[in-house]
């Protein structure tokens, strides 16, 4: 029996963002993709490449509960596809199949593949530091990484009241550094780099 969640199109195209951090590196198929979890009311959708972590979460309009790994490829593609409408989006709807099969889709466009199969992606939760600066002599970090944060919504904004980056957690220059929004359900996780 198939499984389906229901999303505001704003709402998914804002995860599907979350696809920009998946590893590209094939030889790792298990971070090739996009965790993608419901809990309650809310969709995650977690991304990682060893490097840097991004978490998203947002509300669903109705859905069942998955725990499933979509190719951020497929989300990539999604997220030129359903675009707004006169600033409208469309609701976009995702349907999991028991044959390891999905589709997304938003007003007549449907794009779909298989799931990632044969692997539990990583626990990654405990990499999340959790809120609080401590003084540091200086942290490091890797300036192109941190500029790609900019491919993340809600940072992408052109809203200057929505594209601000906080930085949440910064124990000392050996550990993650945490960044949300205001709201903090968009996290990003950056390691530092060694200062010379």
């Amino acid at each position: 029996m198939s499984k389906v969640i229901k999303i505001k199109g704003k709402d998914f195209n804002e995860l599907a963002t979350v696809a920009n951090f998946a590893s590209r590196d094939k030889s790792r198929p298990i971070l090739t993709g996009v965790k993608f979890q419901t809990v309650d009311n809310t969709v995650q959708a977690v991304a990682t490449d060893s490097y840097r972590l991004v978490l998203m979460d947002r509300e669903i309009i109705d859905g069942e509960d998955v725990d499933v790994l979509i190719p951020a490829e497929v989300f990539l593609r999604a997220l030129k596809s359903f675009k707004a409408v006169k600033n409208n989006y469309s609701d976009v709807t995702i349907t999991i199949n028991e044959d390891d099969t999905f589709t997304i889709g938003s007003n007549g466009d449907v794009l779909g593949g298989n799931l990632i199969t044969g692997g539990a992606y990583p626990g990654v939760m405990h990499l999340v530091p959790s809120d609080g600066i401590s003084e540091t002599e200086s942290v490091g970090l890797n300036a192109q990484f941190l500029a790609e944060f900019a491919k993340l919504a809600p940072f992408n904004s052109k809203d200057s009241k929505e594209n601000t980056i906080l930085i949440k957690a910064i124990k000392d220059n050996a550990r993650p550094i945490k960044f949300t929004d205001k709201s903090g359900r968009s996290v990003a996780v950056l390691m530092p780099v060694r200062c010379w």
